[in-house]
């Protein structure tokens, strides 16, 4: 599996997931991406308990795919580390120079087709994008949105371009590709470095 490569600075930690309602939108966008794309006649969403066991996903993926016909199972996993730090936001020159703060989220999207006949990996695609975002430490205005609420954005905006990434390459490798095809979130957040700090070469044909 291929791994991005990035720049790492000091204070990157693990960023939270991303909301359920964003979610929920990338969920959409991919399941018009694959019929639209891949020509794949319906999209079954599988919902599994967090507490399961890697042990049992093999098992458990296949006897769903048995129950619901499903041919294909598409398997994304977001995750997303994040850097904070401060920045002074205006011109040099100006006297309203004020304080605030730059986010960098750095987003990975892990995509993966199995033949669920065979539990075979067809394609390993990972994707990644990096989003930036400076909020003022004394918001001006009305009406914006709140700080969590940007970040929640922003997150989900990476997110987003990491997924579109990984689905710009599978839509070049999977023509013929029909039937039903389930499709899988699983939202993580990166527990060490090692991902990051190990690549290997990213599938980018």
């Amino acid at each position: 599996m291929g791994w991005w490569s990035i720049p790492i600075p000091q204070g990157l930690v693990a960023a939270p997931a991303i909301s359920l309602a964003f979610l929920e939108t990338l969920r959409r966008r991919t399941e018009e991406y694959l019929t639209q794309q891949c020509g794949v006649s319906s999209v079954v969403p599988i919902n599994l308990p967090s507490s399961i066991q890697p042990a049992q996903l093999q098992q458990e993926l296949i006897f769903r795919g048995q129950e619901h016909g499903i041919s294909h199972l598409l398997l994304v996993i977001l995750s997303s580390r994040e850097y904070a730090g401060p920045v002074t936001l205006g011109e040099d020159r100006m006297m309203t120079q004020m304080s605030g703060t730059t986010f960098e989220n750095m987003a990975l999207a892990e995509v993966v087709l199995l033949d669920l006949a065979d539990y075979a990996v067809i394609f390993d695609l990972p994707g990644s994008a990096t989003e930036t975002l400076e909020i003022l430490d004394v918001p001006i205005g009305e009406g914006l949105p709140s700080r969590a609420e940007s970040l929640d954005i922003l997150r989900a905006q990476a997110g987003q371009q990491a997924l579109d990434h990984s689905l710009n390459i599978l839509a070049k490798r999977c023509y013929g590709l029909r039937g039903k095809t389930a499709f899988l979130h699983v939202i993580g957040s990166f527990q060490t470095g090692d991902r990051v700090r190990n690549p290997g070469p990213s599938d980018g044909s």
